[in-house]
C-alpha cells in the first residue's frame, strides 16, 4: 500500500497521460531511498515483536548529526543494541557505528553494548 501512496497515487496525473516512463523514472530514481525506509521499518517492527526492549527508537543528535538507525534498550538487564540499516550490507562499518553512538552511550553508562549490521541479506 505504501509504494502504491508512494509512487502510484502521487503520480496518477502522469499515469492518466499515459506517462509511463515519467513515472518509470521517477520509481528508479527514488526506490533505493523508499525500501532503505521500509528495511527500517521492518528491524523496528522485528524488535518491538521480539517483546525483549523497554525502548525502541532512532537516534539522532541536534542537526541531524550522528544518525543510530535503531536503538533498542533493556532496562530490565541493563543492555542495549544499536543498529546500523542498510540494504547492502558491505556499505555498513561497525567502527563508524560505534563513533556515531559514542554521545548517547554517555547517557547510558553500565550498559552492555551491542553493535549490529543488519542488511537485506538479515531478512
Amino acid at each position: 500500500m505504501r509504494f502504491w501512496f508512494r509512487f502510484i497515487d502521487k503520480h496518477k496525473s502522469a499515469i492518466e497521460l499515459e506517462s509511463y516512463e515519467y513515472v518509470r523514472q521517477i520509481v528508479e530514481r527514488d526506490y533505493a531511498t523508499y525500501s532503505g525506509h521500509v528495511l527500517e521499518r521492518y528491524f523496528h517492527e522485528l524488535f518491538r515483536l521480539s517483546g525483549a526492549y523497554s525502548s525502541l527508537g532512532n537516534y539522532w543528535e541536534r542537526g541531524h548529526q550522528n544518525e543510530l538507525d535503531l536503538v533498542a534498550i533493556n532496562e530490565l538487564e541493563k543492555s542495549v543494541v544499536i543498529a546500523e540499516i542498510k540494504r547492502q550490507a558491505h556499505r555498513i562499518k561497525l567502527s563508524t557505528l560505534e563513533q556515531k553512538a559514542q554521545k548517547l552511550l554517555t547517557q547510558l553508562k553500565g550498559y552492555k553494548v551491542s553493535y549490529q549490521a543488519l542488511s537485506l541479506d538479515d531478512l
